[in-house]
């Protein structure tokens, strides 16, 4: 039921504060940081990253490149994964995009 309402939020927090504006230039930043390879999930496949029960906290983003906000705030994400590593806590990036606007290298 909190995997749930949390979902909830992030989604809804998530679209109240995108606006409908290109990233471009954040994105081609976010490229030149570092080179992330992106795997497309169907949700069946990412319902079971979503409920884990163990003791590690996740910090799920949802976020997508056309959103300017979401591009952003990605390197605060990061840095909270690489700060609190040690202290189990994982962020999950969740990009919206759809796989054919994700570049294949």
């Amino acid at each position: 039921m909190k995997t749930k309402l949390l979902i909830g939020c992030l989604l809804l927090a998530f679209i109240v504060s995108c606006k409908n504006e290109t990233a471009n230039s954040e994105v081609k930043k976010t490229e030149e940081i570092s080179n992330i390879s992106v795997k497309s999930y169907s949700y069946d496949e990412l319902k079971p990253l979503l409920e884990k029960k163990d003791d590690k906290i996740y910090v799920v983003n949802f976020w997508a490149t056309w959103c300017a906000p979401c591009v952003k705030e990605l390197p605060y994400f990061e840095k909270i994964n690489k700060e609190y590593a040690s202290k189990n806590v994982e962020v999950l990036l969740v990009s919206l995009d759809f796989p054919r606007q994700v570049e294949k290298s």
